[in-house]
């Protein structure tokens, strides 16, 4: 389970776009974002004996916890909806990079 800290940063950071809830899994927790009827999955947090990730769903790029996350979300649920994000993730992580987000 990811620290109450990081949590809390995380509700903090994306609670103007919605209810951000947080459900464990074997292996990350999942962190999914209600917006008026859908929810989306936004996150995962991998938690490791040394480190802790925060990535995008089917990316394996790090994210940093900072002003720039909701944005990154914006723009995935932008994509996710016009896109396979399982098949296409790399092209987000290309615009993302190019954007100086990631």
């Amino acid at each position: 389970m990811a620290d109450k800290e990081l949590r809390k940063k995380i509700k903090e950071l994306l609670g103007s776009l919605g209810k951000v809830s947080f459900k464990e899994n074997k292996s990350y927790d999942a962190v999914w974002l209600k917006r008026k009827k859908n929810s989306d999955l936004i996150l995962c947090i991998f938690i490791g004996k040394k480190k802790t990730k925060v990535c995008l769903p089917w990316s394996t790029l790090p994210l940093n916890i900072d002003n720039k996350l909701p944005v990154i979300i914006e723009k995935f649920l932008v994509y996710k909806s016009a896109e396979s994000i399982s098949k296409n993730i790399h092209k987000l992580e290309k615009q993302l990079k190019e954007e100086n987000l990631i």
